[in-house]
């Protein structure tokens, strides 16, 4: 019941009037008034029974001196409603639902600020103290007591029903994304993010707001479906990333309004540790799109963007978010693998390119920037991140181009800066095993003998050097192991996460 419908109103009582008083008001308002609604106030009023409803929808506890005071802020409501003091819970709750009702298109932070205020009020309000307060003014007005709390709680339940239409119609004059936006933000304050129940209130605004929106949500289930099937067979066509990017664009924008229609309920089954088995059913259908298209067809890049966007959207449904983080860590393991084999590839690829020059007798100013090429995209190495046998593999990648050019052309400045490097990236980061980095030692120790050799005599080749090649072959089994685990280390998958 409204307050300004509340029989005390109609016929400008208080809750102290004894029967002859309410009876002569009566008699003064349907001069002035409809006289059917002033004698229908009248027989509430002065029935004990019937006269619970208007006491209960009324301003329990309110000195009735003050009544006016307080319905004076109903003239034109305001956020100053929340302000007033010395209210009961319930009186709270009465004069609140009242203002709401008639205070259209209120800003987002205020409106979630009234409802919630309203739904403590509401969660605060029990009987026995209800009952309390109007027998202690029955006694003032002359009126017997109350003794069958029965009764006060129908009349509670009653006027709670009555915040709940309130509650609801002001919703409902919201498109259902700023509804949707309202009551995200509703749920996420009076729930601390989802790890407290709600009032019982915003429950039943919640479960209101779930039927309503079912249409919606089903219309963009289908739309999901359509792309995520589209996008399948798209992929398995073999159609260029061009084709694909804007379908996985639509899927993920998708996706997206359905969480914003969804996120609610999200929040308030999280809130009583339930899962919303309709987002949970969405995120993993999309989840297995994602994991398609990498392990069927090696598209991290659209793999990444739609496990990314489901960490974002998903993150209130617990089991989907749990699975979606180890997946993110796998794609981004992948992802590193995957740079690093063709960083691994590119080095491979500048070595075979020097031996080249160098075996088609090119000079040394070609080879120079060649060199310098290669030394600069190895120093990019990160010997830390990668497994033992993928760094030996690629020290020794290096390390033949080195004694290639030592030992098939005598260019033996480039292969001291190349092993240099080797030095610097593998043996001093630690990131290659013990018999690996003896030999690129003794490779450097080498090189440093044969250098100084030629420094003493600078009209000649050192005498001995062309006899005397640094051995290449004594790690064969290292070298072609290296590079199977290598290889084997860098290649991963998904699936492995599933």
């Amino acid at each position: 019941m409204d307050i300004l419908k509340n029989p005390f109103h109609i016929l400008g009582a208080t809750t102290r009037d004894d029967r002859h008083s309410i009876m002569e008001l009566a008699e003064e308002r349907s001069l002035l008034s409809d006289p059917d609604e002033c004698m229908e106030a009248r027989s509430i009023l002065t029935n004990p029974r019937r006269r619970i409803s208007a006491e209960v929808a009324w301003l329990p506890g309110i000195d009735p001196t003050l009544s006016d005071i307080v319905l004076g802020h109903l003239d034109s409501p305001n956020q100053n409603l929340l302000n007033v003091t010395g209210l009961t819970h319930i009186a709270r709750a009465n004069l609140l639902v009242s203002g709401l009702a008639r205070l259209p298109n209120l800003p987002s932070a205020n409106l979630v600020e009234w409802i919630l205020t309203i739904a403590q009020a509401s969660e605060t309000t029990n009987s026995e103290t209800v009952c309390a307060i109007l027998n202690e003014d029955r006694r003032a007005s002359g009126f017997p007591e109350i003794t069958d709390l029965s009764v006060i709680d129908d009349e509670i339940r009653k006027q709670k029903s009555h915040y709940r239409q309130v509650l609801a119609s002001v919703l409902e004059n919201l498109s259902v994304e700023e509804r949707a936006s309202r009551l995200t933000m509703l749920i996420e304050k009076s729930t601390d993010t989802g790890r407290y129940r709600n009032p019982v209130l915003i429950e039943d605004l919640i479960l209101s707001y779930e039927r309503g929106v079912q249409n919606s949500l089903e219309q963009k289930q289908r739309i999901i479906e359509a792309q995520d099937e589209k996008l399948r067979v798209m992929t398995d066509a073999k159609n260029p990333d061009t084709t694909l990017q804007p379908i996985v664009n639509q899927l993920i924008q998708t996706v997206k309004e359905w969480d914003t229609i969804a996120q609610p309920i999200q929040l308030s089954k999280r809130s009583r540790g339930e899962r919303h088995n309709a987002s949970f059913e969405i995120a993993w259908r999309v989840r297995e799109l994602a994991i398609h298209l990498f392990n069927e067809h090696s598209k991290l890049d659209f793999s990444q963007q739609i496990t990314n966007m489901l960490k974002e959207v998903f993150a209130e449904v617990i089991e989907v978010d749990e699975r979606i983080t180890e997946d993110l860590k796998a794609l981004e393991k992948q992802a590193h693998v995957t740079k690093n084999f063709e960083k691994f590839e590119n080095i491979t690829t500048q070595v075979e390119k020097i031996k080249e020059a160098a075996d088609a007798k090119n000079s040394d100013y070609t080879l120079a920037p060649m060199v310098r090429q290669l030394i600069q995209t190895v120093k990019t190495w990160d010997t830390t991140t990668q497994p033992v046998e993928v760094n030996e593999a690629l020290a020794f990648v290096v390390r033949g181009i080195a004694l290639h050019l030592w030992n098939e052309h005598q260019k033996l400045d480039f292969a001291i800066q190349i092993t240099n490097m080797i030095f610097e990236v593998f043996v001093s980061s630690k990131g290659i095993g013990v018999e690996v980095a003896t030999r690129l030692t003794e490779d450097k120790a080498a090189l440093i003998k044969i250098d100084a050799a030629r420094r003493r005599d600078t009209t000649q080749r050192p005498v001995g050097t062309e006899n005397h090649p640094i051995d290449t072959g004594c790690l064969s089994k290292i070298v072609t192991y290296g590079i199977i685990f290598g290889i084997l280390a860098l290649i991963g998958a998904l699936s492995q996460g599933c």
